[in-house]
């Protein structure tokens, strides 16, 4: 049975993983010493695993970029003159059959056939019916955004991941320094009561001037 993600999504999914493991293993997370770090390597991870295995999440996004920019009533505005210009012609025959006398309640006036460019929208069409322009050009733009969209989660995802690690690192510097400066306090403090007790033992030296 064949899997239903393409040979980059599998080896990226792989990457993830042995990243997440050697992270769990390397600042051992079950000791629950970073766990704001930890909280947001895990959603890095995520957001990660999102871009690579559900592309319909970021093509619904950039369906719905497209929508809320002028694109579509631009691309509609297109249509509505691309099917005014491909109806001219046939107004123009028709205004000189008139002309001559043709007019169309006459019986030998022949009759003309207007061709449309192809998928344009006629003047008379729908609200609903989708234009040439917006069919052939809104699917590359939508997928195009799509595609941004999801390039630049990866890129975020990515630098938060590298940000997690990195603070995980500096919390357990931070952790040993402050232990190594516990452990030079205390030999501080182990050396320097000894030589403070020393004068006390004996009654010193005897005075030279006494004698």
């Amino acid at each position: 049975m064949s899997s239903p993600l393409s040979l980059w999504q599998e080896f990226a999914l792989v990457g993830l993983a042995v990243v997440s493991f050697f992270y769990a293993l390397v600042f051992r997370v079950w000791s629950g010493r970073g766990i704001g770090a930890d909280g947001v390597f895990a959603l890095a991870i995520a957001a990660l695993v999102t871009v690579v295995t559900v592309p319909s999440v970021f093509d619904t996004a950039g369906a719905r970029i497209v929508e809320w920019s002028p694109l579509p009533e631009a691309l509609d505005a297109a249509d509505a003159r691309t099917a005014e210009l491909a109806a001219l012609p046939g107004r123009l025959i028709e205004g000189a059959l008139e002309r001559l006398g043709f007019g169309p309640d006459t019986e030998d006036a022949p009759e003309v056939d207007v061709e449309e460019a192809p998928g344009s929208a006629s003047p008379d069409a729908p609200d609903g019916e989708t234009g040439w322009l917006a069919a052939q050009i809104r699917p590359s733009v939508e997928g195009l955004v799509a595609l941004l969209v999801r390039v630049a989660t990866a890129a975020m995802a990515t630098l938060v991941l590298l940000l997690a690690i990195l603070l995980r690192i500096v919390t357990g510097l931070a952790r040993r320094l402050r232990r190594i400066g516990e452990r030079l306090e205390g030999l501080e403090a182990s050396t320097s009561s000894p030589a403070e007790a020393a004068p006390g033992r004996g009654d010193g030296p005897p005075d030279l001037a006494r004698v």
